[in-house]
């Protein structure tokens, strides 16, 4: 069964030492390879305003994927993530909302 993650993160001290669009290229080039490489797949990138923070939504074959890839993208200090989860849709999320209120 799919595992789609929500991170909202900032850049970390890898990606920060880049001093170049080039470098700031290869570092998020990284992420995406070590997401790639453990067969995630990104919805959604974006910036949240609001917060001042990145965020991205990745579905993975299972939690061990996305597990594996959250570890070595913090191990590679790619990303400071500020909070990292198992996100839903509401169209997932609703019937099972509905069944528990009875």
């Amino acid at each position: 069964m799919s595992y789609t993650t929500i991170t909202v993160s900032r850049p970390g001290a890898k990606m920060r030492s880049g001093t170049t669009a080039d470098e700031a290229n290869a570092s998020f080039a990284e992420v995406q390879a070590i997401v790639a490489a453990n067969g995630g797949e990104m919805s959604l990138v974006g910036y949240d305003h609001a917060r001042a923070a990145n965020v991205a939504i990745v579905t993975y074959p299972d939690a061990d994927a996305a597990a594996t890839a959250a570890i070595q993208i913090d191990a590679a200090q790619l990303l400071d993530v500020e909070s990292r989860g198992m996100f839903s849709t509401m169209e997932e999320l609703w019937p099972t909302f509905t069944a528990a209120l009875g």
